[in-house]
Formats: structure tokens, C-alpha cells, sequence
């Protein structure tokens, strides 16, 4: 698009200050006078951001003459723009739009005067303009000075001078600030009050422009209109929060119907007729009805209208190869106009086999006819009436991934413009059915992600997999003779929060520029964000999961479930295990670090304050919010408020800027803190091999997102990536399901054919050094608080544990290796316990602190949470050393179930799990074991001691067994297995690390884990293990009923094993 005004276009801003009784200067003088008008261009620094000057705003002279100083003002005549929009009398408030780039910047004339006139302020000496960056209409900050220059003591009563915009700035809204300062650079035109109150970032005074937004081209300037500039119409819309819907897919109404079918005993057959109800009412939505029959009932599909018209455009022209640019607000539908088509150059379409073309075309027909009026979409396609179709289509575009991938390989045979070509082919596969979103941000800049449609191929393979499990399932359902309903209802209930497609490679470059997939904003429409460069600063929390939730605002969407969020349930088994540890406390105070609008916290609280035991609790909660200002951090505490005003009565909520908590952290202690994904990964292309090394599996849901832990040059990084859909499928499955997920393994490597450059098995992924801003976060929340929950999907538990003497990271407290969520502890002196215990029992080692220390380290192979259990510390230490006397640990490894606390909901577990695997038999042999110790202990108190072992035992094995053994119908059996294996190898990994299991017996348990799903049995023994510490004797071992086997050891045996140290 060409502008007719790209040489002089006078643009008159509205002045900030009118003087009645002032004449009007001429404005037809804009001779350059003296000095003024040389161009004084102050460098920016790196990341564009000056400090400001030091006198810019600081302490005022005394007044003289017969004016005060902050009488002065700057009045701003006339302002001439070399490349900006135009604005017309008819539209005077449309944003003024200003574009510069290295090539072409920007320069803006400016013609000032002031009042009191130049020639009659003999305090003025110079004149200085400043940047400004406006954040919103009361936020401000200063970005750096453009030009300082003297005042030329003309007679004339204005002054010119031109400035360059510099060609590096973000896109945003900036204005530009002209301060009169005084021969020691005073400010003139600034009153004291704003500077002693600082409110000189928070108003506008009179030597301020009005604002405009800078951006790098001119073709950006017709979509900055469009996002920025108001109709009357658009202002009469309602706000994004009043027209909200969640997006689902007939996939849910059709297993529910099912199911609801097979609780009823009626036939299961006959029931695909759907049918489409929209409509568009007071919600300026389109609403989906879908029509359940026979039984007649409906299930509302809420789409929201923007969305659905993204998809119908997609679906009307097969043909479009490159992706949709799309330029939305956060509030109404989609403008006239608001849709880009790319032009599709002449032959782009013969890069696409001709047989994919068929294909897409013949399902994206199906699709539209899923409604009437061929309207259409994805969430209202009965696609398991197409199945063999979908397949056919996934199966195309694997073919045509291989051939380009066969092609990349041999690149160096080709012409330069077929190399070409053919980098341009792949972006077409790799960007098929995305789409380019841009909108105003809160910071006042545009905003550019991409949305990978439900209408993808690898979406679609999600689909087809999820299916197929479901067939499975409903037939081995119906071989089950009772427990329909039971499991039924479980398998709704999982459908509700885990279907949500995450199968995506976590980068992709497109123009060049690496995005990040950031989640999902809602289902089935993944969103790719910029990732912007690394933040040094510990206070630079990560904005990940807030941009999530602006994006599900703009778009419409009720906020979607999301893994690496800190959900009502997280926050609620925090809770509630502290307070088994402490039952004493009566008021939690608890930090919040990255903190949001605060909806799962809101529905753990009410939860909480609504059990019989944690309703007496008062809970006090200070939420520390991000700079980057996605989300209104506790905003959902007010609508809370309104509804249920006495709640308050007992929870109290501030907010506090991270800042804030960096300053002063002894102001905000805390019984516990909560770091929500607050660190800034970095993109990476992880080198083919990295899975030799054995990384951690954790699982997200119904994908693989693998952990790797790695030491370079004595910094520990952790990198992540995610693997296809693995959940659903083993080695038995049939070859077409396994040839769908072959599909992704394509897609992934075109996507890192992108960005290498060049065809590699390098996996994309993220990657977090572990360096001074993260430790210091540690650091500064361990000062807070004595616990320090960590959700973050690269601090991993191993993490803690990989080299905790030279990273001085606190001591994890309890870990879930599935999930990623890991509780510390505040670090204590384990030596000064067991030297207190030993001393106990007559050995006085003080003055041998070494031997101390050793007793320390068996204590540590264990893993045991001693800081939670001080009083067994010593017995556990000796526990280990016992397990080691007897050759247990060559070929079993210990697992200390204190530190997993979502498993047992009491106090009343087993102390440690020794656990060893019989590869022939297929058996994982896991032996409970309960720890006591006393003085001289009777008869009667020995069998008190016992009873309260097996109480333990018994407790962990009821707990545990149904997660090591779940039954085949459990819908997340898989995730369970797969939680097994990580679980399992992680311990077993740590025993390699603390050389506490053989090497090849390890390699052998490895082996087995690997092939878990292939079939398994859990045999459990139970241990217990009394110490007297003072009676004469050594180990008397009982075999009980029931299996039980008791170890009675004396002081003798003690004594001995502590003679070895």
C-alpha cells in the first residue's frame, strides 16, 4: 500500500496548552536557525532502553524574577512528520502512525515556543527532547534523550529543531517530551509537585507530543489503523470478558452419548445424527448446537465467531498455502476487512502433490457439509463417519514429507534457484493451515502469534489416535461383567480435563524468526509465540503462561486447562501436606511468585475453607505479579468478593510487584512460596544422541515431554522437548497407528530442517542455564519462606539432586517426578543432628567432625527428607548402612517415599522403599520399610512399635499398589505405567550417581523398564526395623504372619557399624 504523503506532510497536533489570551504565531516561518536544527543523535544502549538523564527530573532551584519555575511551559506549534499516515477531518481521531527503519528512518520537525516567550526566560539555556514510551494513558517511561541543544537567544519568539526516531525501537506507542532546562540543567517546565509525588511518569505535562505508534514498514500501517482506531460501533460493543465461550468437539458429545448408551444398556449402533444449530444473540457468538439421537439430546459446541470464521476461510480455499494474517481486537467480532489472504505466486501450488490436493480438498468439502449453508467446521465434523478419509488424508502428507525430505538430503546436487525452490516447499508444508494473528497489546505494541488451526494434519492425527484408543477401550469395556458405571463415570471424568491436543514441536521458524509453542488457547489451536531475547535480570519472570491467557481473551476463549500451570489441585496438596507436617498452624501465610488473575487459587481456596479440616484455617496470600502486564494479577478475588463478601473474613489477598520482593524479602515471610514457570528457557537444537543420555520422561498429560540434565564446563542445563503421542500406543499397535506418529517424527524433522538449515535428527527444544539470576530466585524465595513449591517445566527433581555441594541449591523436600513439581526445604546442618543423636547413645564425636560427615552421606544415598524428620535421621543412616553390610544395594536401590507426599495424604507411610526387578519373571520386587528405635526397650513396647510399623506399611502398600498395578480400563493406565518407569528409572539413575548400584544391574533394570507395557507384576514384601540403641545384642530377625519380617537390632551390631566408619 502507497501513501500520498511521503514529502512534507504537516501534521498539527493538538497543543497540550492553550492560552486565551496568546496571539497565534505565524507557522509559515520554518527557516533553520543557528544550531537548533543540527541533528544531535545521542546513542541508545543495547536493548534501547537509556537511563534517564541525571538531572532530568531532580531537585528544582529557588525560584526567580517574578515567575515560579513551574509556570514555564512549552508550547508545541507545529510538528512535521517525513513518514507517517494522514489524517483526515473526518476521522481526527484515528492514531497517528509513524514508520522508520534502517534504511528510511523517521524525522520528526518540531517548531516550539515558550510562555513565557524565549527571548524573555533568562533562565533558559538549553532545550532537551526525550523519547517516551507510553504504556498506557497513565504509565510512562523514558527511553532516551534524541537531542540536547543550546537556545540560540534569537529574537524570534519560537524555536525548530528536527530529531531522528531511532530505527531499532520496539513497535509501540511513544511520544516525544521537550523539557526548558536552566544553565545547571534544571528543569524549567516541570512543577515541583510532579517531581517530589514522581508524577511526572504518570501525567502529561505541557511539552509533551501527542502520542503516535512507531512501527518498522510502511505496509504495517493500514493493520495499526485497523487494531488501534475505534468505531462508534466497535466502542458499543461489550468487553472480552462478556463474550467468553470454550471451544469442544463433537468427539466429546458422541463418547459421552455412548457411554451414557452402555450405563443405560441400550444399543450403541444408530447414533450419528448431528445436526447444526447457530445462532447469534446478545453473546455476538455463533453458537453450535450439536443434536444427540436417538435420545434427543444436545450438547452446545460454544465456538467463538472469530474463530469460526478463520476456519471457514480456511476450508473455502484448500488451495491457500501459505497462512491467513489476521488482525483482531480483544473485543467484538472480527472487523470487514480483517482477513488476508497471501497471494499465492504463480506455480506454488505444483509444489504440493496433486494427490494431497484431492484429498484435502475431498475432507475440507465433508467438513463445510457438516452444517448448513456449507458453514461448517472442524468442532461440528461427525468425522467418525470419515475415518478411512482422515486417514487417507494424514497418510498423503506423510508421503509428501518424505519425498521433500529425500530432496533435502541431496540439496547439494541442485541449482541454486531449485535449492531455493525447495527451502520455499518446505515452508509451505511446515506452515500448512497456520494462521498469522496480530493485536494491540497492553504495552501498547502489536503483537504478532501463531494459531496452528484443529484443521492441521498432526491435529488431525491426535484426533485418529484418540479414537482409536477409544475403540479399544469401549471393547474391553464390554467384556467387563459389572463396574460399567464406576468406570464410566471415571473415563468422563478424564475425558473433561485431559483431551487436549499438546503433540507440537516446541519450535518452529517461520521468516526467519524462531517461535515458541506456548500452549493451548483453546482446544485443538495451538499457540506459537516470539521468543524474544534472553532476560539477565532475576526480577524477568517468564510471561508465558500470561500471554496465554491475553490470547485466550482476545480470541474469546474461557481460559483451557493447562499443565504447566499452577491448578486448584497443585495449591491444594501443597497446602494440605504442610499442614500435615505442621497441624499446629491456624493461619497460613503463603507468596505467589508470577503470579495471575488468581482463578485457581480462588477455587482451592473455596475449597479449602469448605473441608471440616482446614475450614478454622485463615489464610493470607501476597500475589507478586509479572512487569509484563498480560493479566490484572488477583483479579478474580474481586468477583469473588461480590459474590461471597464473608469469605474475606478469613482470607486476606495483596499484590506486590516482584520488585518489591527483591527489595525487601524479610517483609513478605511466608509459611510457604509458590514459583509458577518464572524462568526465561532458550531455544536450542539438541543434538541427535541426546536421548543416550538417558533423559527424564516426565509426562504432560497425554504426551512425552522428556527432561535431559546435562553438566557443561560446570554449568548445569536442563533441556526440554516433547515426543509424539506415545500414550496411546506400543509396540503392538497396528502399523497404521504407528505410521500416523511417523507422521509427526516427519514433521518435526522439516521443522528442524527450518531452522538448521540443513536435514539433521537434532531435536527442537528449550533450555534453562542454570545460572546467578535462577539461583538468586532460590535464594530469595528459600528467605521467605521455609517451604518453596517449585512448578516449572524445566526444574526437574534430579535437578536438586545432580550436584547439590556446588550449585548450593536447598534440599528438595518432596518431588513429583511425573509432573515436574518439586517442594524444598530451607537448608539446615544435618551434622549437628547426628552429632546431638550419637552423643545420645554415648558416642562423642564432635572433635571428629569427619566421621560425622561420613554418617552424613549414607544418610544422603538414602535421599531421606531428614529436615522433616530430624528424629530419624539417625536410624535412617543407620538403616543404609545395614541394607549395604548385607549386599542388599548391589542389585536393589532405595526409594525415600517421604519425599513423594501426593501419594499419601496422612502422616502414616513406610520410611523407605528398597526395590530390585526380576528381569526373567517380569517382576518388580518393592520390600516396605518401617523404622523405630528406643532405649532399652520391654516387650510391650516393642509390639507398640511394631503395630505402628505395620499401621505404616500397611497405609503405603494400600496407597500405592492401585498406581503400580492399575487396572486395564483405568483410562490413564498408560499415564500410570508411564509414571511407573519414570519413577523407577529416576531412583535408579540416582543409585548410579551415588554409586550405590551396580552399573550392569542397572543397565538390565533399564532395559526392562523400557519395554514396561509389554507386561509386569508387583511383588511387595514388608520390612521392620527396630533399634534398641542401648540393650546388649545384634540383629534378631522375626518372621511373622501375614509376611511380615522384623529386624530387632542391638547396640552391639551399631556398635559395629560404627567402628567402620
Amino acid at each position: 500500500m502507497k501513501l500520498p504523503f511521503k514529502n512534507n506532510l504537516f501534521y498539527n497536533l493538538k497543543s497540550n496548552f492553550e492560552h486565551e489570551d496568546r496571539q497565534e504565531l505565524p507557522l509559515d516561518e520554518f527557516a533553520i536557525e543557528g544550531s537548533e536544527d543540527e541533528e544531535i543523535p545521542l546513542p541508545m544502549n543495547p536493548k534501547n532502553v537509556a537511563r534517564e538523564p541525571m538531572v532530568a527530573y531532580g531537585s528544582m532551584p529557588p525560584a526567580q524574577n517574578n515567575y515560579e519555575l513551574g509556570d514555564v511551559q512549552v508550547i508545541i506549534q507545529k510538528i512535521e512528520i517525513n513518514q507517517a499516515n494522514e489524517i483526515s477531518e473526518e476521522m481526527p481521531d484515528k492514531p497517528k502512525v509513524v514508520w522508520g527503519n534502517a534504511q528510511s528512518p523517521a524525522k520528526i520537525k518540531l517548531k516550539l515556543t515558550t510562555l513565557p516567550e524565549p527571548q524573555e526566560l533568562e533562565e533558559l539555556a538549553f532545550f532537551r527532547i526525550d523519547l517516551m514510551r507510553s504504556l498506557s494513558e497513565r504509565d510512562f517511561t523514558f527511553i532516551s534523550t534524541l537531542a540536547k541543544f543550546k537556545d540560540s537567544g534569537s529574537s524570534r519568539n519560537y524555536r525548530t529543531k528536527t530529531v531522528s526516531i531511532p530505527n531499532d525501537l520496539e513497535e509501540g506507542n511513544y511520544f516525544l517530551r521537550i523539557i526548558a532546562l536552566d544553565d545547571e540543567e534544571y528543569p524549567l517546565n516541570v512543577e515541583e509537585e510532579a517531581l517530589e509525588e514522581n508524577r511526572i511518569h504518570h501525567q502529561k505535562i505541557k511539552g509533551d507530543t501527542g502520542v503516535f505508534f512507531f512501527t518498522h514498514s510502511e505496509e504495517n500501517i493500514a493493520s495499526v489503523e485497523n487494531l488501534m482506531f475505534s468505531s462508534q460501533e466497535d466502542q458499543a460493543l461489550p468487553e472480552a470478558d462478556k463474550v467468553k465461550s470454550v471451544v469442544e468437539h463433537w468427539l466429546y458429545a458422541f463418547m459421552n452419548l455412548r457411554l451414557q448408551n452402555i450405563s443405560q444398556s441400550q444399543p450403541i449402533t444408530g447414533t450419528t445424527g448431528f445436526r447444526l444449530k447457530t445462532s447469534r444473540g446478545e453473546r455476538l457468538e455463533t453458537v453450535y448446537e450439536t443434536i444427540l439421537k436417538p435420545v434427543n439430546q444436545s450438547l452446545k459446541i460454544c465456538l467463538p465467531e472469530k474463530l469460526a470464521i478463520i476456519e471457514q476461510c480456511i476450508l473455502a480455499n484448500p488451495d491457500q498455502v501459505d497462512p491467513l494474517i489476521v488482525d483482531i481486537k480483544n473485543y467484538g467480532p472480527l472487523r470487514e476487512g480483517a482477513i488476508t489472504l497471501t497471494e499465492t505466486l504463480e506455480g506454488e501450488n505444483d509444489w504440493i502433490p496433486a494427490s494431497f490436493r484431492v484429498k484435502r480438498a475431498e475432507l475440507f468439502a465433508a467438513i463445510q457439509a457438516s452444517a448448513a449453508e456449507k458453514k461448517g467446521v472442524w468442532e461440528t465434523f461427525d468425522a467418525y463417519n470419515y475415518i478411512e478419509l482422515i486417514r487417507d488424508y494424514v497418510e498423503e502428507y506423510q508421503h509428501w514429507l518424505n519425498k521433500l525430505l529425500k530432496k533435502l538430503k541431496k540439496i547439494e546436487e541442485l541449482a541454486p534457484e531449485e535449492q531455493e525452490d525447495l527451502y520455499e516447499m518446505v515452508q509451505v508444508a511446515q506452515n500448512l493451515d497456520l494462521v498469522q494473528v496480530k493485536t494491540l497489546l497492553p504495552q501498547q505494541k502489536i503483537g504478532t502469534v501463531y494459531l496452528q488451526t484443529p484443521l492441521h494434519p498432526i491435529r488431525m492425527i491426535w484426533l485418529l489416535n484418540l479414537w482409536d484408543w477409544y475403540q479399544q477401550w469401549e471393547a474391553e469395556l464390554l467384556e467387563e461383567e459389572e463396574n460399567h458405571q464406576a468406570w464410566i463415570e471415571m473415563l468422563q471424568e478424564y475425558l473433561q480435563t485431559n483431551l487436549t491436543p499438546q503433540n507440537n514441536p516446541l519450535l518452529i521458524n517461520i521468516e526467519d524468526r524462531v517461535y515458541q509453542y506456548s500452549g493451548e488457547a483453546g482446544n485443538g489451536w495451538g499457540l506459537y509465540t516470539i521468543i524474544e531475547q534472553a532476560n539477565k535480570a532475576a526480577t524477568d519472570l517468564n510471561s508465558q503462561l500470561h500471554l496465554i491467557k491475553y490470547w485466550q481473551e482476545v480470541l474469546n476463549l474461557l481460559p483451557t486447562y493447562e499443565p504447566m500451570a499452577l491448578s486448584a489441585e497443585d495449591i491444594i496438596g501443597q497446602i494440605q501436606s504442610y499442614l500435615v507436617r505442621y497441624p499446629e498452624k491456624k493461619e497460613l501465610h503463603i507468596n505467589i511468585l508470577n503470579a495471575d488473575e488468581g482463578q485457581s487459587l480462588v477455587e482451592a481456596v473455596y475449597w479449602l475453607i469448605n473441608q471440616p479440616e482446614t475450614q478454622d484455617i485463615a489464610y493470607s496470600f501476597m500475589l507478586f505479579a509479572n512487569s509484563a502486564g498480560f493479566t490484572q494479577t488477583g483479579a478474580a478475588f474481586q468477583e469473588l468478593t461480590e459474590e461471597n463478601p464473608e469469605l474475606f473474613e478469613q482470607v486476606k489477598i495483596g499484590v506486590a510487584s516482584i520488585e518489591e520482593f527483591f527489595k525487601t524479602p524479610e517483609e513478605f515471610i511466608g509459611d510457604l512460596t509458590f514459583l509458577v514457570q518464572p524462568f526465561n528457557a532458550q531455544p536450542i537444537l539438541l543434538a541427535s544422541d541426546a536421548e543416550k543420555l538417558a533423559p527424564t520422561q516426565l509426562q504432560q498429560d497425554l504426551v512425552q515431554s522428556p527432561a535431559l540434565l546435562t553438566q557443561i564446563n560446570g554449568q548445569v542445563k536442563v533441556s526440554r522437548w516433547v515426543d509424539s503421542m506415545l500414550h496411546f500406543l506400543n509396540e503392538d499397535s497396528p502399523e497404521d497407528q504407528l505410521n500416523q506418529t511417523r507422521s509427526f517424527a516427519l514433521w518435526k524433522q522439516i521443522i528442524v530442517a527450518n531452522l538448521a538449515g540443513q536435514v539433521t535428527n537434532a531435536i527442537p527444544a528449550t533450555q534453562l542455564t542454570l545460572a546467578l539470576p535462577e539461583k538468586v530466585l532460590f535464594d530469595k524465595a528459600n528467605e521467605a519462606s521455609e517451604w518453596v513449591v517449585i512448578k516449572d517445566q524445566h526444574i526437574t527433581p534430579d535437578l536438586f539432586d545432580f550436584a547439590p555441594a556446588k550449585h548450593q541449591l536447598p534440599p528438595v523436600l518432596a518431588q513429583d517426578v511425573s509432573s515436574g513439581v518439586v517442594v524444598t526445604h530451607r537448608r539446615g546442618s544435618v551434622a549437628q543432628i547426628l552429632d546431638y543423636q550419637l552423643k545420645d547413645i554415648g558416642y562423642n564425636w564432635t572433635d571428629n567432625p569427619e566421621r560425622i560427615q561420613k554418617i552424613a552421606e549414607h544418610l544422603e544415598v538414602s535421599g531421606f527428607p531428614w529436615f522433616d524428620f530430624p528424629e530419624k535421621a539417625l536410624e535412617i543412616a543407620f538403616t543404609k548402612m545395614l541394607l549395604e553390610k548385607f549386599d542388599f544395594l548391589n542389585d536393589h536401590f532405595i526409594i525415600p517415599i517421604g519425599k513423594h507426599p501426593q501419594w499419601f495424604p496422612s502422616e502414616h507411610q513406610a520410611d523407605l522403599l528398597l526395590v530390585a526387578i526380576d528381569t526373567e519373571a517380569r517382576n518388580i520386587w518393592i520390600q516396605m520399610i518401617g523404622v523405630a528405635s528406643g532405649d532399652n526397650l520391654t516387650e510391650e513396647e516393642i509390639a507398640g512399635m511394631k503395630q505402628q510399623i505395620k499401621r505404616d506399611i500397611e497405609n503405603t502398600q494400600k496407597t500405592i499398589l492401585p498406581r503400580l498395578r492399575p487396572h486395564s480400563l483405568l483410562p490413564y493406565r498408560d499415564s500410570l505405567v508411564n509414571e511407573l518407569r519414570q519413577f523407577l528409572q529416576f531412583y535408579i539413575k540416582r543409585a548410579i550417581r551415588y554409586q550405590s548400584l551396580d552399573f550392569v544391574v542397572a543397565e538390565r533394570y533399564q532395559q526392562f523398564l523400557n519395554h514396561l507395557e509389554a507386561g509386569y507384576d508387583v511383588v511387595t514384601g514388608k520390612l521392620g526395623i527396630i533399634y534398641d540403641r542401648v540393650s546388649f545384642g545384634q540383629v534378631d530377625k522375626k518372621q511373622e504372619e501375614n509376611g511380615w519380617l522384623f529386624f530387632e537390632v542391638g547396640s552391639r551390631f551399631v556398635q559395629a557399624l560404627l567402628q567402620n566408619i
